[in-house]
């Protein structure tokens, strides 16, 4: 009979960044560094792709990806041990073992799920350390932005002004000359919604962004939140020599 470890961690923040932590390289170093140090995973990571979960000395397990549907199913498939950096085949007749991770969207955030089969399920350390390794996705899921910040040669009011008006948020809001922003609108008040369109000037390709205003302190504070559930912190603070610092925080999505 194969033994089966359920864990369960709810998690303030939405699925998209806690699958981001689960699995980028950098994050996924932290959290699994709880199981022994330089824990980390090799892998292409598509569906069907090769995963090597690896300890520092060359140890490990290699599994395949069975199921990956992000950001809400992901399921690994083990197929054997590594030694040394090296595949060894299983034994013959050896049943399927799993870890299964579940990403739940809820009100609160995420509540994320994992069970894990085999031979990691029926160790006393894996039943210690996995809980403490999801309170590490949860603290890593719950702070992890991404800050830009500028000086703008403006006073702190006309910085809000053209950060917030939508004629001008046309004329900037576009990362470089061969796209531009066409449209804008901005209801700016608490439960308002922005919406800009961002194309190339080409015509080949273009997105919108859809979001709602959560907290407006002119001219210092603007908060919203993107259709995907992120997060976005604008900050505006006047400095002694006239000009403004403006510094944005955001929540990460697991694609760019």
């Amino acid at each position: 009979m194969i033994t089966t470890l359920h864990f369960a961690q709810q998690i303030a923040a939405p699925p998209a960044t806690v699958w981001f932590v689960l699995w980028n390289d950098l994050q996924y170093r932290q959290w699994t560094g709880i199981f022994g140090e330089g824990s980390h995973a090799v892998s292409t990571w598509q569906p069907g792709a090769r995963v090597h979960f690896l300890t520092e000395d060359g140890s490990g397990l290699y599994t395949v990806i069975e199921r990956m549907e992000p950001p809400h199913h992901m399921v690994f498939r083990h197929l054997g041990q590594i030694e040394d950096f090296e595949e060894i085949p299983p034994k013959e007749g050896q049943p399927a073992m799993h870890d299964r991770y579940e990403l739940t969207a809820t009100p609160d955030g995420t509540l994320l799920q994992v069970w894990i089969d085999g031979q990691w399920a029926q160790t006393d350390g894996m039943q210690q350390a996995f809980p403490l390794a999801l309170q590490q996705v949860q603290q890593q899921a719950e702070n992890i932005r991404v800050k830009v910040q500028t000086i703008v040669p403006c006073t702190i009011a006309h910085a809000w002004h053209c950060f917030t008006t939508p004629r001008l948020i046309e004329q900037w809001n576009f990362a470089s000359a061969d796209w531009h922003c066409p449209s804008a609108s901005a209801d700016l008040r608490v439960g308002g919604q922005l919406h800009t369109r961002m194309e190339a000037r080409d015509g080949s390709v273009g997105l919108d962004l859809l979001a709602q205003y959560t907290h407006v302190q002119p001219p210092e504070q603007l908060h919203y939140q993107l259709a995907d559930g992120r997060m976005v912190w604008v900050n505006f603070v006047a400095l002694p020599d006239g000009t403004t610092r403006v510094t944005q925080q955001f929540e990460p999505e697991n694609i760019h």
